[in-house]
């Protein structure tokens, strides 16, 4: 509870002081509202958030590469999380393909982890994530809760989880051991993720 607290003390404290901070505006049930033509953003408005974007990018992978133990990111255990096990075969098959040809000789480098799977493979998985035999896991929900998977460094999700709980917890499976981790959202066209 103390945790959800911060997480909208930070997220809404900054929003809220910046409207308490707005300067008033004179008469300003008086201006005719917008022409119905006009659009809501304009090249103005998209330049700034292109901008900031960029800004907060950048900021947060210069934080990330500070405070990650070596300096070097190359080997930074990844955990995805995707929306459902067709995705984490897809998603699994592909960096599979990518990895062939480099640094990975092993299968087991990066692998899926979902439903459906038999228990043996399974703990096989969480025990190569807990000797960083297995440097990148694509997931479902399977992980999200209950199990002990080491000290993953850096987490995407593929989309917007259902509810705040969900998100929580999966954000917080990465950077356990010494509290910095890179988390990074990548929205999908569902309405869900288009309303975050």
């Amino acid at each position: 509870p103390v945790q959800i607290l911060w997480v909208n003390l930070v997220t809404d404290g900054i929003l809220d002081i910046t409207l308490a901070m707005e300067p008033k505006e004179e008469d300003v049930m008086n201006v005719p509202p917008r022409r119905k033509e006009a659009r809501i953003i304009n090249s103005e408005i998209l330049l700034n958030i292109f901008i900031v974007a960029v800004v907060m990018a950048i900021g947060t992978l210069f934080m990330y590469y500070r405070a990650s133990n070596n300096g070097s990111t190359a080997y930074a255990q990844t955990i995805v999380f995707t929306t459902s096990r067709l995705t984490v075969e897809v998603l699994t098959k592909y960096l599979k393909d990518q990895f062939k040809n480099n640094k990975p000789v092993d299968d087991h480098f990066v692998t899926g982890y979902r439903g459906g799977y038999l228990p043996k493979l399974r703990r096989r998985i969480e025990k190569g994530l807990r000797d960083r035999e297995v440097m990148g896991v694509v997931s479902t929900s399977a992980l999200e809760l209950g199990i002990d998977i080491g000290n993953l460094s850096s987490l995407i999700l593929c989309s917007v989880p259902p509810a705040q709980a969900n998100y929580l917890q999966r954000i917080g499976r990465a950077g356990r051991r010494d509290g910095n981790a890179l988390n990074l959202t990548v929205a999908n066209a569902r309405p869900h993720d288009l309303f975050f």
